[in-house]
């Protein structure tokens, strides 16, 4: 057993020497292993040339254009009146309802008149009293001329009996002062006749006041045409502010549109123009152009009067106007024009596309107006155009 000791530690010693040499000879693969990822160069991407892009071109066309606008808008009655009362009373009388067609003049509805008549018949009254008393201070005038004539030939008698005597001048006192009575008398008769046209005038007016307002309890149709709403019903207290019945007409009805500032001063009133209704197509003329501008669109009012038979108020309807035709102008494509801080073209030239500013005018259906460095027969993207780059590769495909 004991000469078996040193062949066990020869081999525990040679085993100790196999697991270092091991270790060292894995330690040093993977430092070399380290040292060449360490030290590998860097691979170089391969460059790869960008492919065309293909897009579709057309050509820059000269010709010339003749604009048309195209207005959508609802159609109303010709004419709406909103009816109230002038005066204040009860409603003692309706005759009409919703969608009852009436003639001008019609009697709609009526308050009560008792107290109207009553103040018409107490200014006839007094019209005719001061009628009489005219004629009274005239005829009084007449009397009034005679006795203070008379009386001045009595004044001029007792002048030349006042030396004689105290009683004669004691009567000569008398008859002056009864002069000067008539005199103050006839002065007044005199004004009063003479206002005599003023006062008959203030009497006649109140009286043709008086009349009116008996006539003002009936409310009548201003035009031929249908009611289209009443708004109180019999023994309702009205009030003049108070709206009480509608009336329209639609005979003719009206389409009203809003257009923008060159379309407004391209149309002048009386034009003719095509609207398109549910009942088909209609001949329309131009009545009202508003001039200012709505403050917050920025658009103008028209107004295009058509035939309104068969035609629904409130229902849509569509104008065509001809505007002046634009003669030699350059134009491409609507969508050839890339928005942006400017507006601009891309030109095809051997291949390679080069963004060209523009200015846009009017655009008329498909085609784009332009001004900018373009001649006709210039080839530009037609489409797709937000994409592009100056100096772009492209390979042009017929559309």
């Amino acid at each position: 057993m004991d000469a078996d000791l040193p062949t066990r530690a020869k081999r525990v010693h040679i085993t100790t020497l196999s697991y270092r040499s091991f270790f060292f000879l894995l330690l040093l693969v993977v430092s070399i292993v380290f040292f060449l990822v360490v030290t590998e160069p860097a691979k170089e991407a391969p460059v790869r040339e960008i492919a065309p892009v293909q897009v579709e071109a057309t050509a820059v066309r000269r010709e010339d254009l003749h604009p048309r606008l195209l207005m959508t808008g609802y159609l109303q009655p010709a004419r709406k009146a909103k009816l109230h009362f002038e005066l204040s009373g009860q409603v003692i009388e309706r005759r009409v309802e919703a969608g009852q067609a009436v003639r001008a003049g019609a009697l709609l509805m009526r308050l009560a008149e008792g107290d109207f008549l009553d103040k018409a018949r107490e200014a006839e009254a007094r019209l005719e009293q001061e009628k009489a008393a005219i004629e009274r201070d005239r005829q009084l005038l007449k009397y009034v001329i005679a006795n203070r004539e008379l009386q001045e030939a009595e004044v001029a008698r007792m002048e030349k009996l006042g030396e004689a005597s105290l009683a004669s001048q004691s009567k000569y006192g008398e008859t002056v002062q009864n002069l000067l009575r008539l005199q103050v008398e006839e002065e007044n008769l005199r004004y009063s006749v003479e206002v005599a046209e003023a006062r008959l005038q203030l009497r006649e007016a109140a009286l043709r006041q008086a009349r009116r307002n008996v006539g003002r309890t009936r409310l009548k149709a201003p035009f031929d045409g249908v009611v289209n709403a009443v708004h109180v019903e019999k023994g309702d207290y009205v009030t003049p502010s108070q709206v009480v019945a509608e009336v329209v007409q639609i005979d003719d009805m009206d389409l009203y549109v809003e257009v923008d500032g060159g379309a407004a001063a391209a149309l002048d009133s009386g034009r003719l123009v095509t609207v398109e209704t549910a009942a088909g197509p209609r001949e329309g003329r131009v009545i009202a152009i508003q001039r200012d501008p709505d403050p917050e669109t920025f658009t103008f009012g028209v107004r295009i009067r058509v035939d309104g038979a068969g035609l629904v108020s409130g229902s849509l309807a569509r104008a065509e106007i001809g505007l002046p035709a634009l003669r030699d102008v350059l134009t491409v494509p609507v969508a050839a024009i890339a928005r942006g801080e400017e507006a601009a073209v891309f030109i095809v030239r051997d291949g390679v596309v080069a963004r060209v500013p523009v200015k846009p005018g009017r655009r008329v259906e498909g085609r784009q107006v332009v001004n900018g460095a373009l001649r006709a027969g210039d080839q530009v993207v037609s489409r797709d155009v937000a994409l592009l780059q100056d100096g772009l590769r492209v390979i042009v495909r017929q559309p």
